[in-house]
Order: C-alpha cells, then structure tokens, then sequence
C-alpha cells in the first residue's frame, strides 16, 4: 500500500510540473554521488534558459523522504554551505551546496530522493530535477593485511598478502597482489576466484629486496565505485659488511676524495667516525652540520653510503671509520666497522740516480735497493744482459723464481734479491718508475745498477800479500829484541 501511495505521488508530481513547467532547464552535478563516510562531498545545481524567455531566480535544495516528506535544505544547518554564482548577464544560476561532513543519515531510504528547485523571476513556475546520494560506509570496505619481516642476507622468506575482512555484502572483490615500492608484482595477481591471500617467495635475499611492499586489492563499492584498499610495510634486512677489509687511499692535497663505505642492508644507516694521524682523537657522526667541506650521501635506498672530503688538508690525513649505528660513540668496534687509512700521494722521484756497480761471487745473493721515493710507490724491475744486450722488463718471481721484488712498507724503497748468482745474471739492472713494461729505459725516469762477478785472488796477487806479511813480522821480532 505504502509503495503504490509512493509511485501516486511521484506521478502527481510530474504532472503538477507538466501542468506549469517554465522555461527554465536545470541540471545537477552529479547525478548521483558516491561518497565516503565522514568525508566532504559538493553538489551543483544550475538552472538556465536558451530561450533567453525567463531569468532564474532562484534554487532551492529540497528532500523528500520515502514517507514524502518534504524538508528543504539551508545554510541553519551548520554541516551544509552553499555558494551562489552568476553567468551570462544573469541567465544562468548556479549553486553549490558543500555537505561538510556526509554521515549515513544523507543516503535516504528506497523511494527518498533529493530535488533541485529552480524558480523563474515573476513567475511561479518551477523546474526541477532529482539527485541521489549514495554512502561507502567503513564497513563496506574490506581490510587487507601483509607481513611485516625483518630477516638477515642470504636467507629465504615469505610475504603474505591477507584479506582479514571482505566487506559487507554490496562489495565485490576484482583482483588481489602484491607491490613492490610502487611496481607491481605480476607473478602474485588473483583475479578468478579470490582466495583469501597470496605471496612472495624470496631466496637468497640481498640488499635491492629490501624496501616497501604493499598488499592490493581493488573492490567495487556499492555496484558503481572501483577503489583499491592498500596496506604498507617495510622488509627490514639487517645491516651488514658486504667488505670490511681495511682500505689505505692516497691523495694529493688539495684534491677532493670520495670514500665508499662496504655496509648493506634495508633501511640502511651508518655513522662516519674520523682518527687523527697526529694526536689520535675520535671525531663521531662526521657531516657536513660538522665540516662544510664533509659530505655524506646515498644515491638510492639500495646503495651505499659514501663520505666526500672537499679539498684534502694535511688535518683530513688519518683513519676514517665507516660503522653501523652506535649512538654516535667515540668507541671504535671493528666488527661492525670499515677502515679507511687516508695518506697523502707524493708524486714518485728518486733520491739518488747514480749509477751503481756491484761486484759479487758467482753462487752468492744479491740484492739491490731502488733509490726511488713517493707514495703510494710502484716501480719496474728491468734487466740488460751483459751477453746479448737483450731487455727484459717488469722481472719479478713470476718471470723467475730467484727473482723477490719487496718492500717493508708502504713509505719503504723497493729492493730486488736475486738469489744465487749465475753468469746469466752478469749484465744492467734497471729500477724504473712504471712504464707499462717497456723494454725502453728512459734513464730520466730509472736507476740502473751494473752487476760484474767479483774474481778469486791470482797466485802472484798471493805472494805479494805472503812477503808483505813476513815482513811485517820481521819487524815486530827485531823491535822485542831491542827491549
């Protein structure tokens, strides 16, 4: 009964504005308005004439219940705004009316609607035309879950991707997958037949699997809205040294210099420690807030982080420390830092080029130091036989193995030991500053050392040395004789 009083009045309706329909056109944005619960929603209705006959006066915002109770809609409200606009030298009207708030009591009852009334200057007929407002409550929404793990390098985990609550009855579930910072991951995607979950297997995690992993699923709300519910976490991947071999770097002061710490992991953090070479302080958590002339970066979240020092001082030289968080302790724990041993680059010259002659046995072990200095020092090893002018460059254990190319120390002289001497070694050493093992010597950038075989004493050699001796006993024997 109720429902024929219903369609009765709509249809009296529509005949009433048959019967005195103005001129006027009126339109409504949108038609019907999907919002959600709690948020902000505006609706404009314009009323306008092409005929140019009738100017509107006026809108009005009206609703009417499913009992046909009519209740118009005004600004004493203090949830509902409205703004009122001109076009066209008045011919058009446009207002906006602004819910501040939408709560469920704005979507009416089956046979409610709301109607946008326009009135024609000195006229009392109206236009009108009927809108719906449709609420997404909370509860129409469903609610997604995904894991949140903190794992270790090299291991192997699983994402969860789970639907805890699947909404109420008028939403429909579309698709269900994961994402990856923000790129989807097309292997987890459920379309037919959403279960309940999928995943992400990952083996042998590293540094770049690390990052922000979110579970997707895309809905239909109330038959007409697509929306996508998302929940976010972080794979935490706990820091480690990828390298924590101590590093010793020369460079020229003056020059900029760029240190790459070997830490990994996600989100990864580190503090740059600093130990003078001259008075063995610790400066901690080093940056540019510290020293303009530091900075600390990060290209991305799955890179290192590096430390560059502008202008290399004879202050900078010393011990950097790459380590992992430590509240910024002037403590220095090598199992969770990098060393990086900063010494100033000398460019190479030789102290001495003079040219060297050593006699030694045939059999005996030679070694001969190279008068060349710098640092960081490198230097070639070359050899001209005394038989075949021949020259053998960059000679080392590996061309021979009574050849040993040392050195003590890093600020030491290189040495060459040539180990039981043979004819074959007779002939010009040459140590060289590199030259990508030329057999040229460029005498400006070596030092050569002219090796001969030291011989035994001769027989004539011998007796002179007996009568010298025997003489200079004669002489001590005469002078007791005197005493």
């Amino acid at each position: 009964m109720k429902a024929l009083k219903n369609v009765l009045h709509q249809f009296l309706i529509i005949c009433a504005a048959t019967l005195a329909q103005a001129k006027l056109k009126v339109g409504v944005t949108p038609g019907t308005s999907y919002a959600m619960e709690y948020s902000t929603l505006k609706i404009t209705c314009t009323a306008y004439d092409e005929a140019n006959e009738e100017t509107p006066e006026s809108i009005r915002f009206v609703e009417i219940d499913d009992y046909l109770n009519k209740k118009n809609l005004t600004d004493k409200d203090s949830n509902l705004n409205f703004t009122t606009t001109r076009e066209e030298n008045g011919r058009k009207l446009i207002v906006t009316m602004t819910i501040v708030n939408v709560t469920e009591k704005y979507e009416l009852k089956t046979g409610g609607s709301y109607r946008c009334i326009a009135d024609a200057v000195n006229s009392s007929k109206t236009a009108q035309y009927a809108f719906h407002i449709k609420v997404i409550r909370e509860s129409d929404i469903p609610k997604v879950t995904v894991s949140n793990l903190t794992v270790d390098h090299s291991v192997s985990a699983t994402i969860f991707c789970n639907i805890t609550f699947r909404g109420s009855q008028s939403t429909t579930l579309k698709s269900l997958w994961l994402s990856k910072d923000g790129v989807n991951l097309i292997d987890t995607l459920v379309e037919d037949g959403i279960s309940e979950s999928t995943s992400l297997v990952l083996k042998d995690i590293s540094m770049k699997d690390g990052g922000m992993y979110s579970c997707n699923l895309k809905v239909l709300l109330k038959g007409r809205v697509l929306r996508k519910v998302k929940e976010t976490t972080s794979l935490t991947i706990k820091p480690w040294f990828e390298s924590k071999d101590g590093k010793t770097v020369a460079k020229k002061l003056g020059d900029d210099l760029t240190l790459e710490c070997g830490a990994k992991g996600y989100p990864l953090k580190v503090e740059w420690k600093f130990k003078s070479e001259t008075d063995e302080t610790v400066k901690t958590c080093i940056n540019s807030s510290m020293d303009k002339r530091y900075k600390v970066s990060q290209k991305g979240p799955h890179d290192p982080f590096s430390l560059t020092i502008t202008s290399l001082s004879k202050a900078d030289l010393g011990v950097y420390f790459c380590c992992l968080l430590s509240g910024c302790s002037k403590n220095i724990n090598e199992e969770r830092c990098q060393s990086f041993d900063i010494d100033q680059k000398i460019t190479p010259w030789f102290e001495s080029k003079d040219k060297k002659t050593v006699a030694k046995k045939l059999g005996d072990d030679l070694t001969l130091e190279c008068g060349a200095r710098g640092y960081p020092l490198k230097v070639e090893w070359k050899f001209k036989s005394e038989t075949d002018e021949t020259v053998k460059p960059c000679i080392n254990s590996s061309t021979d193995e009574r050849y040993k190319v040392s050195q003590k120390g890093p600020h030491d002289p290189y040495s060459l030991t040539i180990t039981s001497l043979s004819k074959a070694d007779l002939g010009v050493y040459y140590c060289c500053l590199p030259s990508g093992c030329s057999k040229n010597v460029n005498e400006d950038q070596c030092q050569s050392f002219e090796i001969d075989e030291k011989g035994e004493p001769t027989a004539g050699t011998m007796s002179v040395v007996a009568h010298n001796v025997f003489l200079i006993s004669g002489f001590f024997v005469v002078s007791l004789l005197r005493l």
